[in-house]
């Protein structure tokens, strides 16, 4: 499979970064390791954003055109988890990203001109550029 740029994680940075490469007329594959947001699925349960989600103090939304309060209903001036989760869901699907769900990466190699990475599944996939998003930075590592 070849796509132009492959990203790597499936969450707000990823969905993203996607979205703008799209706006630009330029298409991608977002490969996450587990669900969309995994990240957030992760985290405590019914655990509310700092960042307001409303009208007027929207810090939230991943655009300005699809906020979450216009995108999914929300119960407080603050997002909980399960309400951003279900809002990055909304977001993607309606700008259309291409999203690969249950694809672990275990390989990135540069290849001449273009990034070659290999997945769990063993399918190979091609592109002239590459995007890591994951959201545990503090721990620096590359796929085996």
């Amino acid at each position: 499979m070849k796509e132009p740029v492959i990203i790597i994680g499936g969450g707000p940075a990823g969905i993203m970064t996607a979205h703008c490469l799209k706006e630009f007329g330029v298409k991608s594959v977002v490969l996450e390791k587990g669900k969309l947001g995994q990240s957030w699925r992760e985290m405590r349960s019914g655990m509310v954003m700092l960042s307001p989600a409303d009208a007027s103090h929207d810090m939230t939304s991943l655009s300005f055109e699809n906020p979450i309060w216009k995108a999914v209903p929300l119960n407080g001036p603050f997002a909980t988890r399960e309400e951003f989760i279900r809002y990055m869901e909304v977001f993607s699907k309606d700008s259309r990203i291409k999203l690969r769900e249950k694809c672990t990466v275990k390989k990135i190699c540069k290849e001449d001109d273009r990034f070659e990475v290999v997945t769990a599944d063993g399918n190979k996939l091609e592109a002239k550029q590459g995007c890591c998003c994951r959201y545990r930075c503090d721990r620096p590592s590359l796929p085996a």
